[in-house]
């Protein structure tokens, strides 16, 4: 191996080094890691990981689905989230990340309270539970993406909402 060639190697993989060490440093953590802070109602913790998080997404350190990867924690059916999700909101009102977590529950928990069958074969009062949650869930996507209109994993979370659930301008809204 050449000298230039040596050389070349070792900058690379430096620059690989650092690029990793600086990724590793806004990861926000493992999804459970995410839920404890939750349960525990550690909001200022939650805020600073999420929104670190955003702000190497936004440097192009960390990737989109690294950011999308922490919110999968809110993507839950556990009862007992909704209200440290409600409280976070009330305490913190102009935390995008907040907003958005708590629209993640609320996307989840339509597709729960949904179920499984065929939508022809779903119960009426099934449907409206889930449109319910789905215009929850965007209400909370549209205050993520006024607070801060970077949020890649809203706009995610906004076109999986909207290619689940259609507005229309006799009936209001209805499920696709």
């Amino acid at each position: 191996m050449t000298g230039r060639r040596i050389q070349l190697t070792f900058v690379a993989a430096i620059t690989g080094f650092f690029l990793t060490a600086g990724a590793a440093a806004s990861e926000p953590g493992s999804p459970l890691e995410i839920l404890e802070l939750l349960r525990n109602r550690e909001f200022a913790a939650l805020d600073e990981r999420l929104s670190r998080a955003q702000a190497a997404f936004e440097r192009r350190e960390l990737s989109e689905s690294a950011v999308n990867q922490a919110y999968f924690a809110f993507d839950n059916s556990d009862p007992g989230l909704e209200a440290p999700l409600e409280d976070w909101i009330t305490e913190r009102p102009d935390s995008p990340v907040a907003w958005i977590a708590r629209s993640r529950y609320y996307f989840h928990r339509g597709w729960i309270v949904r179920g499984s069958d065929f939508y022809h074969e779903t119960p009426g009062e099934r449907v409206e539970a889930m449109v319910v949650a789905f215009q929850h869930a965007d209400r909370s996507l549209a205050k993520a993406l006024e607070l801060n209109p970077k949020l890649a994993v809203a706009y995610d979370t906004r076109i999986g909402v909207a290619m689940r659930w259609v507005r229309t301008p006799t009936s209001g809204c209805g499920a696709v």
